[in-house]
């Protein structure tokens, strides 16, 4: 399907300058001549292209979602977000809808549930992405622990401040390993868990033999810790 995106009802003038790029919002000023002759600076806001999707079933219902975002109270509405760098409207619109609606993550953790329990295995693994977007929350809604593996670098920092600020909103035990644990700054991941009140639970230093293992497909044939 080939959506384009509808023009602008108000255009930014091509002489305008951006004098402020943001993650989300660039701002455009340009002298405007006004109907006395004058001139004044004019400033307009720009932002990403979104999309939002109305998602119809098979039986014609729509599917609203309940949703939190930072700052603000639950309310109902449609699936949607920030168009993600070259991706057309289409493509945007089909990865909201399966990462916010979580289709994916619900049949593949039903799907590991049934299995567990036909093989009565004793422990169920379940792995998310990073991040705390609602298919990492599908994953871990109802999970007896969660443990947040991250790496001591300022990227692993960011990830594990989100995932700890998740799993405090769910109510969710949770414990760090710390991966990598002698190759970066682990005293900004320490200070993380300190203030959180989380306990690292475990430190996997860097080793070639894990690494070999892994590539391998025989990580179960070595102990990491």
């Amino acid at each position: 399907m080939q959506i384009t995106r509808p023009a602008p009802k108000v255009k930014i003038p091509k002489s305008a300058k951006n004098v402020f790029k943001g993650l989300i919002f660039d701002v455009y000023q340009w002298e405007q001549k006004l109907f006395d002759g004058s001139l004044a600076t004019f400033e307009r806001l720009k932002r990403v292209d979104t999309v939002n999707v109305i998602p119809v079933t098979r039986d014609r219902k729509i599917i609203l979602l309940h949703q939190r975002q930072p700052g603000t109270a639950l309310f109902t509405g449609f699936a949607g977000g920030r168009i993600d760098g070259n991706e057309g409207v289409a493509e945007a619109a089909e990865r909201e809808l399966l990462e916010e609606t979580g289709p994916v993550v619900t049949k593949t953790r039903q799907y590991a549930e049934e299995l567990s329990q036909k093989v009565r295995a004793d422990y169920l693994l379940l792995d998310t992405a990073a991040g705390m977007h609602c298919s990492v929350i599908r994953g871990l809604i109802g999970v007896d622990l969660v443990m947040a593996v991250t790496e001591p670098t300022p990227l692993g920092a960011h990830d594990l401040r989100l995932i700890l600020q998740l799993t405090n909103k769910l109510g969710l035990p949770t414990q760090i390993v710390l991966n990598q644990a002698d190759l970066g700054k682990s005293k900004a991941i320490e200070k993380i868990a300190k203030r959180a009140a989380v306990e690292i639970k475990n430190k996997i230093l860097y080793s070639k033999k894990i690494v070999n293992a892994y590539s391998r497909g025989r990580l179960q044939e070595i102990n990491i810790l």
